[in-house]
């Protein structure tokens, strides 16, 4: 979309993690952000301000807002303030502390249309589950009246959802994540290191089922595992493999750049992402490794599923043990070279239609209709 084709409009982005935070929303909110400024939109972006993280310069206005209250990337957030007219609010969702300012946002600009691009489920069996369960009574209404379009990056895992309950199939728009593929390749190799899990190792991701890993790597000894992430569990996570003696076949690299990533998943024999609940609703690392040529094990988990071909690029496995990933790893080391070959070809074919150019282009026609 040309900027000659459009019809500029300002648009206030919010979201409760922006960069130079990488995880998930914080990457899929800075590329929508720029795609809309790239085609001449004039783009607010509104995102708690974090001890921890420093401030980066955009060519667009972010708003680093100083929050009332806030635990880990838990934040409440006052009143946003704004200048001029607004044609568009774009929330991302779920930000618990978030949804009350974008509805005074949108109190004070009625006129403005809401975009809700809902990224997942908030689930927890811990301390957390009392504030996740007022997040679904009473947060999620707020975003079904707030919201013009609702954005889903797959319908497999929005009809799995808390929200599906509220809204149903109407108002919804389905577009997938994507990537650029120009920045992942495929090696012609016969093998680099065995198993790579990209996660990030903090308390708020333990769905991303990495002891589990371990322990399916402490039990195939033919198997070394990468993992590429940082968090405060990453110590944990040592001591784990350590304990069941695994400690030399399982590397943790930290965090890493986007470079060194892309070489990790060319390197790799297989990606992968064994998550236990549904708080994983897609898997864009699941994307990255297979246009880079590799192969993938995922859980059978809504969403997640429909970003590999079962069986072609890769293979399902069960949200609960570790058996099943033991006996996946398994399935894969017993593959004849040719299959594995055929694999490794079928996945950047695969990828392909995960393309972020079009994807993109899709979000901001989604823009100019409303």
């Amino acid at each position: 979309m040309t900027r000659s084709l459009i019809r500029n409009m300002r648009i206030v982005m919010i979201t409760p993690v922006f960069a130079p935070y990488r995880a998930g929303m914080a990457r899929v909110a800075r590329e929508y952000a720029d795609a809309a400024y790239g085609v001449g939109h004039r783009v607010t972006v509104v995102t708690p301000e974090y001890p921890s993280v420093e401030h980066i310069d955009f060519d667009y206005d972010v708003q680093y807002v100083k929050p009332i209250l806030h635990f880990g990337n838990a934040a409440w957030i006052g009143n946003i303030e704004v200048e001029g007219e607004i044609d568009i609010i774009h929330v991302h969702a779920p930000f618990i502390g978030g949804i009350g300012a974008a509805r005074r946002l949108k109190q004070r600009y009625p006129n403005a249309r809401v975009v809700v691009t809902y990224h997942m489920d908030l689930v927890s069996d811990g301390w957390k589950c009392p504030f996740f369960w007022l997040w679904n009574k009473f947060a999620l209404p707020v975003l079904t009246q707030l919201a013009d379009v609702i954005h889903v990056t797959s319908l497999d895992y929005f009809k799995n959802s808390v929200f599906f309950r509220y809204v149903g199939e109407t108002r919804i728009v389905e577009i997938p994540l994507g990537i650029d593929m120009s920045k992942f390749f495929a090696l012609e190799h016969e093998h680099g290191f065995s198993v790579l899990l990209v996660a990030s190792l903090d308390s708020s991701h333990m769905f991303k089922g990495v002891k589990r890993a371990v322990r399916a790597i402490s039990e195939v000894s033919e198997a070394h595992l990468v993992i590429v992430g940082g968090g405060d569990m990453k110590a944990i996570y040592e001591e784990f493999a350590d304990e069941l003696g695994c400690a030399d076949r399982v590397r943790f690299l930290g965090s890493v750049t986007d470079e060194v990533l892309a070489s990790c998943y060319s390197d790799a024999d297989i990606t992968i992402l064994p998550s236990t609940a549904s708080s994983e609703a897609f898997g864009l690392v699941l994307l990255e490794s297979q246009a880079s040529g590799t192969p993938v094990i995922a859980s059978n988990l809504p969403g997640v599923r429909t970003v590999f071909d079962e069986g072609i690029t890769g293979f399902q496995i069960s949200c609960d043990g570790s058996q099943t990933l033991i006996d996946a790893l398994r399935l894969w080391y017993d593959l004849d070279d040719s299959k594995k070959t055929s694999m490794r070809k079928a996945c950047r074919q695969w990828a392909q239609r995960f393309d972020n150019a079009q994807l993109l282009k899709r979000l901001l026609d989604v823009y100019q209709k409303m």
